[in-house]
């Protein structure tokens, strides 16, 4: 921050006294040497930028005026480190510039941290009963809970839905434990994929399916069977 700020207010080596505008590359005739190339005999070895503290909460913004730093945890998500020449010049791995002298590759290694970028996502979308999958990320796009699993219609009926909505690109996982149906329910808003379907009786007799969102705070409603593709395309965006 110290080597590109300007107009500084500065102590004027005399009581009371201080100094306005001022620029220090200017006002003290200097020049910063290039990182590294340090030369004893130049007249800017009297001049050096270096960090002698860190930055604390409640220290005025470098950024933004009238704005006090904060301390937050966060997740490197995404890194670059750069290499330099060492690994290019080991393996001879040079360019030819613009006076058609070899040179080395400066080289560079970039990554994204998949599983804390999973990891960002539940903490940025997530309530008190799990998580919230956004559609791009969900392992599954639909989840379909089978309230009577071994009812071979409510069986054929999860598998009719998931090749339909499967034929729509979309990924469905089909919970066919024997399981209470508050267990389900449950597990599903747990690992909170993005629509939940369930198949039951009191749906079936009224001619659908029991949708749900699981971003939506709502109750579920019942989708007829033949909507439940658009809808499920719908929720998903």
């Amino acid at each position: 921050a110290a080597q590109g700020s300007r107009a500084w207010a500065t102590g004027a080596d005399e009581p009371d006294h201080h100094v306005t505008g001022f620029v220090w590359l200017r006002d003290m005739d200097c020049t910063l040497p290039e990182y590294g190339q340090i030369d004893p005999a130049a007249s800017y070895v009297k001049v050096r930028v270096a960090d002698i503290r860190n930055a604390q909460v409640g220290d005025p913004s470098p950024r933004a005026a009238g704005v006090s730093l904060v301390a937050q945890r966060g997740l490197e998500t995404g890194h670059i480190f750069k290499l330099g020449s060492k690994y290019s010049e080991a393996m001879g791995f040079a360019v030819m510039d613009e006076t058609q002298k070899r040179r080395p590759v400066i080289m560079g290694c970039y990554g994204i941290g998949v599983s804390r970028t999973m990891a960002a996502c539940v903490e940025m979308s997530h309530d008190e009963s799990g998580m919230i999958w956004p559609a791009a990320l969900a392992p599954f796009h639909v989840e379909i809970v089978l309230m009577k699993p071994n009812d071979t219609e409510h069986a054929a009926l999860a598998v009719q839905l998931s090749a339909e909505l499967a034929a729509a690109g979309l990924d469905v996982l089909i919970d066919d434990r024997k399981e209470r149906p508050g267990v389900k329910f449950k597990d599903a808003d747990l690992i909170g994929m993005p629509v939940r379907l369930t198949i039951g009786q009191k749906a079936i007799d009224a001619g659908g399916v029991e949708f749900k969102a699981r971003a939506d705070e709502g109750k579920s409603e019942v989708v007829p069977v033949a909507e439940v593709r658009t809808r499920c395309l719908g929720a998903l965006g």
